[in-house]
């Protein structure tokens, strides 16, 4: 006979599940919406565009749901599903569970709708509510597991106050993002499928992070400028694959760029937001081919490279954007640069040997606008004796202009100096005014003194050297603007400017270190 005060509770677990997931109460401040949200037709750029479409797409039924949660409070039988955020930000990211989590927060601050109607409903529920919700049970996963319990749950919609069944192009998508056949994996499939064109970047593919892929196809404007288009979880490409390789190629090569300690360079900083994207793409000059083919091929069903006809290439680029001349204008790995005059990180010919280039005699430099100093793919070389150096060119790398505005141009100055003393002292250059032979070399008489060096050990052309002593004679001059973001308290910064004075220093900063590493 069993004592009836006594209650027996039974679990049943596999030991490896206990290393699966745990169970935790979390504050709903802690909660995070799914950004990649099966529900969303794109992807949201952020926690408040992810509640404002959340409420664009279920509107009345998120309603429902949030009265019913004021009511009675969150399901006790139903746990959140979530994954400990490896973004900047700490928390947690919603997996299952999102509409609760945005009923939710909606209840405690209205105006995250972003829709006067909506706050105006969302404040009335919060002064009746019953209950107040201020920390919800989940089920914290550590591997992708949740995605067979996810798919167990998405059954009977109660008028939006249950669970809303995802509709078919909603299961698709979450297949698509979540299985085999993600639009990131779609991408990994198609390079496997052209080894000969993609052979280092298959040796790299360890380094180009999925969930910075996916963020990037997740974009439209980036689908756009590669003229893709995802239909039903599926991708198609509306341009020539010839031209589709290479535009890809220019954004794969700077995904896998390394620095001087292996590092991988490319963060999710470089494309965290829509504007950051916008740069990428105008950096690496990513053009949308037009007119699109009539009839578009699948990814991972390609033409094959011998079924190309080349004569309707040549004619169906003779309408691409930036070409004139019906070449590939995408096909300099570069990103916009003469790779005989720019080391920018990317392979300066193809599998079979032939250099690049040369058929791309017309090109775009990289846009003055870009939100970064120094364009996306630009990468040095230090060593291991020049280590502040090294550590100044990681920084500028990543600080943009509407972040460090100041700090950017002032440290341009210092990295110029800093690169012309290194070579200076490594190669024991002498400096001579005869005129006034105690004279110490400014700026300028430095830039002569190694650009005049490199040019003679045949490390610049006759053209750059020129280009540089001209900008360099009216830029390091003691009124000239590299002087007075040091000196000038009253001197904002331009963005275009700045970029500007970069890219003419760029051909003599690559050869000095181009030097100094060897």
């Amino acid at each position: 006979m069993f004592d009836g005060n006594i209650v027996f509770t039974l679990a049943f677990h596999r030991i490896e599940d206990a290393e699966m997931y745990q169970y935790k109460n979390i504050k709903i401040s802690d909660l995070m919406l799914d950004v990649q949200n099966s529900r969303f037709s794109e992807n949201a750029d952020g926690q408040r565009e992810a509640i404002k479409v959340m409420v664009e797409n279920q509107g009345q039924k998120l309603i429902k749901l949030a009265r019913d949660i004021a009511e009675k409070g969150v399901d006790p039988s139903e746990r959140m599903i979530v994954i400990e955020n490896d973004d900047l930000e700490k928390g947690f990211v919603v997996k299952e569970g999102n509409r609760r989590v945005t009923a939710l927060k909606l209840i405690e601050n209205p105006s995250l709708a972003q829709n006067k109607t909506f706050e105006s409903t969302f404040d009335r529920i919060k002064k009746s509510r019953k209950i107040k919700v201020m920390d919800v049970d989940c089920v914290v996963f550590d591997n992708e597991e949740y995605n067979h319990w996810i798919n167990l749950k998405h059954t009977g919609q109660n008028d939006g106050a249950g669970r809303v069944g995802w509709t078919t192009p909603e299961q698709l998508r979450f297949m698509a993002r979540n299985g085999k056949e993600s639009f990131a994996n779609q991408l990994y499939s198609f390079i496997d499928l052209f080894p000969e064109h993609f052979e280092k970047i298959i040796k790299e593919k360890n380094r180009i992070k999925i969930t910075n892929l996916d963020r990037l196809i997740g974009d439209p404007s980036f689908r756009k400028s590669l003229n893709i288009n995802g239909v039903d979880g599926v991708l198609f490409c509306s341009q020539p694959l010839i031209r589709f390789i290479s535009e890809l190629r220019k954004v794969l090569n700077v995904m896998i760029l390394t620095d001087d300690s292996g590092k991988t360079e490319f963060t999710v900083n470089r494309i965290r937001f829509k504007e950051d994207r916008a740069n990428l793409i105008s950096e690496l000059q990513l053009t949308s081919y037009s007119p699109q083919l009539e009839k578009e091929w699948r990814l991972l069903e390609p033409p094959k490279l011998s079924d190309v006809d080349n004569s309707d290439e040549q004619k169906n680029n003779n309408g691409s954007e930036g070409s004139k001349d019906g070449k590939d204008s995408g096909d300099n790995e570069s990103g916009g640069k003469d790779s005989d005059n720019h080391t920018n990180g990317s392979d300066s010919s193809d599998s079979s040997g032939k250099e690049k280039g040369k058929d791309n005699k017309k090109f775009n430099p990289v846009g003055i606008n870009r939100n970064h100093m120094i364009p996306m793919g630009v990468s040095l070389k230090f060593g291991t004796e020049h280590k502040r150096c090294h550590r100044i060119f990681t920084e500028l790398k990543k600080m943009t202009h509407s972040e460090h505005q100041n700090s950017l141009a002032v440290m341009l100055r210092v990295f110029i100096e800093l690169s012309l003393n290194t070579y200076f002292d490594t190669h024991k250059l002498v400096f001579l005014d005869s005129k006034n032979p105690k004279r110490t070399p400014g700026l300028h008489d430095k830039v002569v003194l190694v650009s005049n060096d490199l040019f003679e050990k045949k490390k610049m052309s006759g053209a750059q050297k020129t280009a540089i002593l001209s900008y360099s004679k009216q830029m390091t001059n003691a009124g000239s603007s590299l002087q007075q973001y040091v000196h000038n308290p009253n001197l904002i910064p331009s963005k275009e400017f700045v970029n500007t004075e970069w890219d003419n220093f760029q051909p003599l900063i690559e050869s000095i270190w181009k030097v100094v590493s060897l």
